[in-house]
């Protein structure tokens, strides 16, 4: 219920853009977005997912004991962070984005789903950055490890930025364009 009916006020304007797209998405799209909307409402899916996604990067599958010591470093040793963060990788499976690999808790990449629609793209950089509001990313935000079961198509930060009246970029530099959410 809190992903899409009870959302907190911060993430209404997102739910909003989103259940505005979803009609005319792709199967793959709709389900980028519904992990857009987990990420920007349970942030601890989002570190799930982003340490499950820098595993998979180094070494192709990534095993649970592996996440859940990294989440108990950030966390603390709570036998409720082992816990939620095995439903949530169970939950990875359910998606599709993992698969069971060799070995009883290790998992591989599932298959990674192609999305190049921009405006998408756009939205799950919001989704990111809500889920994490203290955190500015850089214009590599959509190979964040967080989207591991997802091809981007390559945006400029400026580029995503145009597509919600949410976000801004910061230039750094020549270069550097790092992309934020819009102080409200």
């Amino acid at each position: 219920m809190k992903i899409w009916r009870n959302v907190p006020p911060d993430i209404e304007p997102l739910r909003d853009d989103a259940l505005e797209m979803l009609p005319a998405l792709n199967p793959n799209h709709r389900h980028a977005v519904h992990w857009g909307m987990t990420l920007a409402v349970y942030p601890f899916w989002g570190m799930v997912a982003a340490h499950t996604g820098r595993l998979l990067r180094l070494q192709s599958t990534a095993a649970a004991a592996q996440v859940q010591r990294r989440l108990r470093e950030q966390y603390g040793e709570r036998q409720a962070v082992s816990r939620a963060t095995a439903r949530i990788l169970r939950s990875f499976i359910d998606w599709g984005a993992l698969t069971e690999a060799k070995g009883k808790g290790v998992y591989a990449r599932g298959k990674q789903r192609e999305l190049g629609d921009a405006r998408v793209a756009a939205w799950l950089a919001e989704a990111m950055l809500r889920s994490r509001p203290r955190v500015r990313g850089p214009a590599s935000l959509l190979r964040h490890p967080m989207l591991f079961p997802y091809r981007l198509p390559h945006l400029a930060a400026s580029q995503v930025a145009a597509r919600s009246c949410r976000l801004e970029v910061l230039r750094q530099g020549l270069d550097d364009e790092v992309l934020m959410l819009r102080s409200s």
